[in-house]
């Protein structure tokens, strides 16, 4: 019994670190951040989308773009950005858009060039 106390610490004790190794970054289109029009920013829709996950094993919600988009009735896509919160055992993954409705002004993300 006491073999089967100290596996299941050591487990415990290893599920805990795991994240510490894990590398997550799945940005494909950085921009540098001074190419970006805050005060155009500001004026768009904002529309967040998360996951939440207990020891990264247990986990509930979405963090896809169009889940954040339909959050925000987002429907021209201008910025997308993604922020984790991490608790020791709770950790929660957004994906947060931002942009306009079909019609109106485009909120891009990156200063106009002219």
């Amino acid at each position: 019994m006491r073999r089967l106390s100290a596996l299941a610490f050591s487990l415990a004790i290893s599920g805990l670190f795991s994240a510490c190794a894990t590398v997550y970054n799945t940005a494909t289109n950085v921009i540098p951040i001074n190419t970006i029009n805050v005060a155009q920013l500001q004026k768009a829709k904002k529309g967040e989308a998360c996951i939440s996950s207990v020891f990264f094993v247990f986990m509930w919600g979405t963090n896809n773009i169009s889940e954040a988009a339909k959050a925000g009735g987002i429907t021209q896509i201008g910025f997308v950005e993604q922020k984790l919160e991490s608790y020791f055992i709770f950790n929660k993954l957004c994906t947060v858009v931002y942009g306009t409705t079909a019609g109106a002004a485009p909120a891009a993300g990156h200063a106009q060039k002219g």
